[in-house]
């Protein structure tokens, strides 16, 4: 297991600069101290406190969230160590507020057909702004750094326009129907 000074160093190389914004992709202490609450993340970060962080989905997307970190985002991070960065949550961050304004992950590495999956959330009043779009397409200029990465999907809800802009915009393209409504990707 790498150990925390590590992480931290890691994590400092892997983070992706936008005009607006900061992507960090968070080391194991701090999965733990966000699946505690985000505001022990925040404080533990630096950030400074956002008074209610909504989103504009089903009320069920911030619990799935927190699940996701305790039963998927954890245990990937700790079993691939040395990829730890396509398994993590990574927090989006207003570089100029100075504020964690929502998040963006893999679902691990490219798989056998050289595809990754990735999922995204925005707090509700920085929605409309482009900065989804921005966090979207660095991260998708540091994902295709993968060689072996030839793909990336998403999915969105039906009704979820804001979303599938976001990905239009990123050059994703419209698969069809999926389990959470429509399936997207992205070729390199």
């Amino acid at each position: 297991m790498v150990s925390f000074v590590n992480f931290k160093l890691l994590y400092q190389m892997f983070q992706r600069i936008t005009p607006r914004l900061r992507l960090i992709p968070l080391s194991l202490e701090q999965l733990y101290l966000f699946s505690a609450g985000r505001d022990h993340l925040d404080r533990s970060m630096g950030f400074n406190p956002m008074p209610e962080f909504t989103l504009n989905t089903s009320e069920d997307m911030l619990s799935e969230l927190e699940s996701a970190i305790t039963d998927f985002i954890i245990p990937g991070v700790t079993q691939h160590s040395d990829k730890w960065e396509w398994h993590t949550h990574w927090v989006i961050v207003h570089d100029r507020e100075n504020l964690n304004i929502g998040g963006i992950g893999m679902a691990g590495g490219p798989d056998e057909n050289g595809q990754a999956y990735l999922g995204y959330y925005m707090e509700q009043g920085y929605e409309g702004k482009g900065y989804m779009t921005e966090a979207l397409a660095a991260m998708l200029e540091w994902m295709f750094s993968e060689p072996l990465l030839l793909s990336v999907m998403a999915e969105t809800r039906v009704t979820g326009y804001a979303s599938q802009r976001v990905l239009m915009k990123n050059r994703f393209e419209a698969q069809g129907p999926s389990p959470e409504g429509i399936k997207w990707v992205r070729y390199r």
